[in-house]
């Protein structure tokens, strides 16, 4: 089992052979060659400029213990995006975290060594040593499914890695965002948190029909549901709950790369309370009004808002911390 996890799966092969080049010809279709280009030119400028980011402020030894956790699945592509959504975090809360770093099992050192850098009260959590963890706590044999999916499904490491064994609350980040004002909600449920939490997404997307889900949770589950970020109360998730689903899921459909939200959902509808995170101020998919000229707390850049992360919008940030 430990060998198969770092092997490519007929799933993630078949995600990068297909899917992905099928995504990217339609984003050119939609967008035009010219933008797509000029979107990946600022994003490699963005990762070089992440090498140039300072380290805001290095807080005291009883400042990082009261430091509240902010955790992020990471890893090559990707390093330098976690880089920029923490940094401007702190920037815009003017207050010390603890940054956790899952590694999705690409990240080279290079990468470790610059987000230690920038955040030196932080970690960086290796693929082995998240996996040694896992096994412990969710034994494979019992739990054969989400091992399955894991291995074909990245993102199901944002539920597995992040969660799986822990207790308490943790508060969870995409890297695909920016903060650009206070985040008093977060602030405030990152003090004092006693309910899940979760973003909202600009359409319902989990891959499999509402009704379906809720027949699965014998409950109404919360829509739309996006997990660029989620609060959640580790120990309180029913892993047998959760296995039982994915097979369902698998039974119903096959594989889907949003299965990881649909069961996030799912978790959700089994507490007691959730909030969503105010829609206005924590914004998916920002528009050109608002990509261009931001008076949201936070943009989380999915799809065609891209061309805003990779264009203007990451050079003021980093413009404004020159």
């Amino acid at each position: 089992m430990r060998s198969l996890l770092h092997v490519v799966s007929p799933g993630t092969l078949g995600y990068w052979l297909y899917f992905t080049p099928r995504r990217f010809f339609r984003e050119v279709r939609r967008q035009g060659a010219m933008t797509k280009y000029r979107t990946w030119r600022g994003m490699k400028a963005m990762e070089a400029a992440a090498y140039q980011l300072p380290v805001l402020r290095e807080s005291t030894s009883a400042e990082a213990a009261r430091a509240p956790e902010v955790v992020f699945l990471t890893g090559s592509r990707f390093w330098y995006q976690s880089a920029f959504c923490m940094h401007t975090m702190i920037l815009q809360s003017k207050r010390p975290f603890r940054p956790v770093f899952y590694d999705d099992g690409t990240l080279e050192e290079e990468h470790r060594e610059e987000l230690q850098r920038l955040f030196p009260k932080g970690r960086v959590m290796s693929t082995r040593e998240t996996e040694e963890h896992l096994f412990r706590v969710l034994p494979p044999d019992r739990y054969p499914t989400l091992y399955g999916q894991r291995a074909n499904l990245p993102l199901m490491r944002k539920l597995m890695d992040i969660h799986a064994g822990q207790t308490g609350w943790r508060l969870f980040l995409d890297s695909d965002m920016l903060f650009f004002r206070r985040p008093d909600f977060l602030l405030d449920w990152l003090d004092n948190p006693d309910r899940f939490i979760h973003m909202v997404d600009a359409t319902v997307c989990y891959g499999h029909p509402v009704e379906f889900l809720e027949k699965l949770a014998g409950k109404p589950v919360p829509q739309p549901v996006n997990t660029g970020i989620t609060g959640m109360r580790s120990d309180l998730i029913d892993w047998d709950q959760v296995e039982h689903w994915m097979r369902a899921l698998l039974d119903r459909a096959g594989s889907h790369y949003l299965q990881e939200q649909a069961l996030t959902a799912l978790i959700f509808s089994q507490v007691e309370d959730w909030q969503a995170v105010p829609r206005h101020d924590y914004l998916v998919l920002p528009g050109e009004d608002e990509g261009l000229n931001p008076k949201a707390v936070l943009h989380h850049y999915v799809h065609d808002s891209k061309k805003y992360y990779f264009g203007p919008r990451w050079r003021a940030v980093f413009e404004e911390t020159e």
